[in-house]
């Protein structure tokens, strides 16, 4: 049995957005996927306060722990959140608070 290796690698450079109180970014599995990483980056003068993962499906919140989030050295806020077993067809909706 062959094992294919893809990764994918998408950027969106988004200005002047996700100016509520409360956002959201939604992955949704539409392929087998051995493994799901999400990263954010947010502007130095606004760190998330309040983090949470949801799985859209299953109905199932996670609260995310300060381990999620990473000041980089520029001042700019990382958010990272991985899994390693997506389920297929299912939608991850990571959500913050500012």
């Amino acid at each position: 049995m062959r094992l294919y290796i893809d990764e994918f690698n998408i950027q969106w450079g988004m200005r002047n957005t996700f100016t509520r109180e409360k956002e959201q970014w939604e992955t949704e599995i539409r392929h087998k996927t051995k493994s799901l990483r999400i990263n954010l980056l947010f502007p130095k003068d606004r760190p998330p306060r309040k983090l949470s993962i949801e799985e859209g499906i299953r109905q199932r919140t996670q609260v995310l722990d300060k381990k999620a989030i990473t000041k980089l050295p520029n001042g700019r806020w990382l958010i990272t959140w991985e899994n390693s077993k997506p389920k297929l067809y299912e939608r991850y909706i990571l959500k913050w608070e500012w």
